[in-house]
């Protein structure tokens, strides 16, 4: 189905939704090393359950970020956001469906797939994207 866009909506570029996925993993690294520091000291059963808990709340950040704001604070930063083809913010189910093939798409090769997507689709989408029907816009 087409992509319903304004007049002067623009779709991110691979340069700038790269960097704000960048962004987005050094903050959740220097959370995570903020957390460390104290975590260092307490019992090694909470440590364990605490490095347990990080990835789903690194995986929690994406998707609600995405729901509720439609961009996370990368995309903030780069004034980029995930909009549905209606020109909303994505559901929970698209922002669960965006982020799982995130993860998806990284595996085999580093995000090669995505990266291939977003340059030679007309809509700039990855395959999250194009299943989730969403894009991701330049937000002025």
């Amino acid at each position: 189905s087409k992509i319903l866009l304004g007049r002067n909506m623009k779709f991110a570029t691979l340069f700038q939704r790269s960097l704000a996925f960048l962004i987005d993993i050094i903050l959740i690294i220097l959370a995570v090393m903020m957390l460390s520091i104290p975590i260092r000291y307490a019992p090694s059963a909470i440590q364990l359950l605490i490095t347990i808990a990080v990835f789903p709340i690194i995986f929690l950040y994406f998707i609600l970020f995405e729901h509720l704001a439609g961009q996370t604070i990368g995309k903030k930063i780069m004034k980029i956001a995930v909009i549905t083809q209606h020109g909303k913010k994505p559901t929970i189910k698209q922002a669960v469906i965006l982020n799982i093939l995130r993860i998806i798409e990284g595996l085999p090769f580093f995000y090669i797939l995505g990266i291939i997507l977003i340059i030679l689709t007309k809509q700039k989408q990855r395959l999250g994207d194009m299943i989730a029907h969403t894009i991701v816009i330049i937000k002025e």
